[in-house]
């Protein structure tokens, strides 16, 4: 999963909200950890460490302020689009499986559409901007893949990634080889 920072979360007609009482009912852990920072966890996700942690820097609120203003890069594979919820070796997407619980659904169908979807979902709890991601064509989920990628690699190395991959929220590709960022800025990412 991946964790919100408030209990809005995207649905399939657009909207960024709360979600209703029917679709709380449905899935009322869904902003617990390790999907949201509501207190709890339950017994399998309990995190005691982290309640603390919140509340040592004065609640969510806070804890989202710092958070925003960390250097962070989000990569996501463009071909991380698996559907197929656990260990799945026959199919065609060979991965260790999708997290397939409520909380996980409510975040996105894939891999690739929660990472889309929180990157702004950051936009839409901050008003403004904050951190930078970019899409790695051609790849999976596959760590190692990500990282040899000249994309992963500027995202390690480069101090000017945010300014050459801008606010690539709204990624367009085109042929699977050129991505655009919002600024129409060109990248070649053919060999990733």
């Amino acid at each position: 999963g991946i964790l919100l920072l408030d209990g809005r979360r995207f649905f399939d007609d657009g909207t960024f909200r709360t979600p209703s009482s029917e679709e709380e009912d449905s899935c009322p852990g869904y902003n617990r950890w390790e999907w949201g920072l509501d207190p709890g966890g339950g017994e399998i996700m309990a995190a005691p460490y982290k309640d603390r942690a919140i509340e040592e820097v004065g609640g969510p609120a806070s804890l989202a302020e710092r958070f925003a203003d960390r250097d962070v890069i989000y990569l996501n594979g463009g071909r991380d689009r698996c559907d197929v919820a656990g260990l799945d070796r026959t199919g065609w997407c060979y991965s260790h499986g999708l997290e397939a619980s409520c909380g996980d659904a409510m975040e996105g169908e894939q891999r690739l559409d929660r990472g889309e979807k929180y990157y702004r979902s950051l936009r839409m709890y901050f008003g403004r901007r904050v951190h930078s991601r970019a899409v790695v064509e051609g790849v999976g989920h596959d760590h190692s893949l990500m990282w040899e990628s000249s994309v992963g690699l500027s995202a390690l190395f480069d101090d000017d990634f945010s300014d050459s991959y801008g606010e690539s929220s709204q990624l367009e590709t085109h042929s699977g080889r050129i991505v655009y960022d919002s600024m129409d800025r060109q990248h070649d990412v053919a060999n990733a």
